[in-house]
């Protein structure tokens, strides 16, 4: 059985506290460990900065992965109960998803839309409430699928869709403005190279030897 990082963050914490003293502190703080649906408050006042920051991280991350299967009360409502005050980059990475569900109606609107399909439904979404540390490479890797063909869609079914969020939804394209362009561009998918048979292949050269003694056949006859 392996501890993780979050696991030995709770167990130094609370062996930190009284059962005496600290008996609610103590529930509360389980409670946030236990609920990782970020339901639980976070205990601002117990711990150290860096287990104060893992526990933040986790609730953070635990709405993120949540992030589009709740209504937008209920979004808007977890989202203004994290507190990272304390911590910016979270801070920033908490404001870009408030910024995104309050354009929650518009992504509804897209996800409705019949040029939209889900491949870039869910790269875009995924994209706009990624952490900031790994949004340029999911950018990179929904341009790469979008292009090698992994999404099973055509490059005119990829543009008509990216044009759609640009021309029809400019909330939602404010978020990701370079990304869209890029899915807009023309691009040729690369093309596998064509691989003869043996069987042709081995045609073909006996195809020259017959043609190269023919040739040599008609020299022979001049002289």
């Amino acid at each position: 059985m392996t501890t993780s990082k979050r696991d030995t963050a709770y167990l130094r914490s609370v062996f930190k506290m009284n059962p005496i003293n600290d008996s609610k502190k103590l529930l509360a703080y389980r409670k946030a460990y236990l609920l990782a649906d970020g339901s639980a408050p976070v205990i601002a006042d117990e711990g150290t900065a860096a287990e104060r920051l893992e526990l933040t991280s986790q609730r953070v991350d635990a709405l993120r992965n949540q992030f589009w299967n709740f209504d937008r009360d209920e979004l808007n409502r977890r989202l203004d109960e994290l507190n990272v005050d304390e911590f910016p980059e979270l801070a920033v990475a908490v404001d870009c998803m408030k910024g995104v569900a309050e354009r929650w109606e518009s992504f509804q609107k897209l996800a409705s839309h019949p040029h939209c399909f889900p491949e870039f439904l869910d790269a875009f979404r995924a994209i706009a409430i990624a952490p900031p540390g790994k949004v340029v490479q999911m950018r990179h890797s929904a341009l790469t699928d979008a292009r090698e063909g992994s999404w099973r869609r055509s490059s005119r079914e990829i543009r008509r869709a990216a044009r759609l969020v640009q021309q029809k939804f400019p909330a939602l394209a404010a978020l990701e403005r370079d990304w869209l362009a890029q899915m807009t561009q023309k691009h040729r998918r690369p093309t596998q190279p064509q691989v003869q048979s043996p069987i042709v292949a081995g045609g073909l050269k006996l195809l020259m030897v017959i043609l190269f003694m023919s040739v040599m056949r008609a020299v022979m006859s001049l002289l």
